[in-house]
């Protein structure tokens, strides 16, 4: 065993679900080679710890998770607890992959929204209402240079007929308003 992994099994043993007894019979091996509530325990630390590592010795070991679990993580059927602990142990995840993964699903989400617009038919598309607490989250995993961006191609500059569009329709609006307001006011003079 190298530095790194005794340092690794360490820190893994130090986990407060350990017992003192269980903490005396550890040994200095491959965690994934053993079987037992202790092993398990020492897997799942090692996975969360350092999920290479943990890559490496499932491989070495031979190691595999259950059908169930396989299954589970496929999508083929529901997760549980007992199972999703097993897919963790099983297939670390490090922690730039999950931040890489979270960043993915918050771009998806669209978290600044889109504007409302008209399109090339002249038909109006309705604005999408941004997320405020996604786009904070979003930015905190994400280059400054790179939330910019993504918040200017959110909302584009408008186009020049897109302009005109909207004050054509805002200037009927303005009229019909003006038009409602007068037929009110002078309900018999026949507007």
């Amino acid at each position: 065993m190298t530095p790194d992994q005794v340092k690794i099994l360490f820190e893994a043993a130090r986990t407060p679900l350990l017992t003192n007894e269980q903490r005396d019979q550890l040994q200095l091996r491959n965690p994934f080679e053993c079987k037992g509530p202790t092993a398990e325990l020492m897997q799942a630390e090692v996975s969360r710890i350092a999920p290479e590592q943990a890559k490496a010795w499932i491989s070495e070991s031979g190691a595999s998770m259950s059908l169930a679990a396989a299954a589970a993580a496929q999508g083929l059927m529901e997760r549980t607890p007992a199972l999703q602990a097993e897919i963790e142990r099983y297939q670390p995840v490090s922690q730039e992959e999950k931040n890489q993964e979270r960043v993915n699903w918050l771009k998806a989400q669209n978290p600044y929204g889109t504007p409302g617009r008209y399109l090339d038919s002249g038909e109006y598309q309705s604005p999408v209402a941004g997320n405020l607490s996604l786009a904070m989250e979003l930015e905190a995993f994400i280059a400054p240079e790179e939330a910019a961006a993504m918040r200017a191609a959110a909302s584009p500059a408008p186009s020049q007929e897109q302009i005109y569009q909207q004050q054509q329709s805002l200037a009927q609006a303005n009229a019909e308003l003006r038009l409602r307001s007068l037929q009110q006011a002078h309900p018999h003079r026949g507007f």
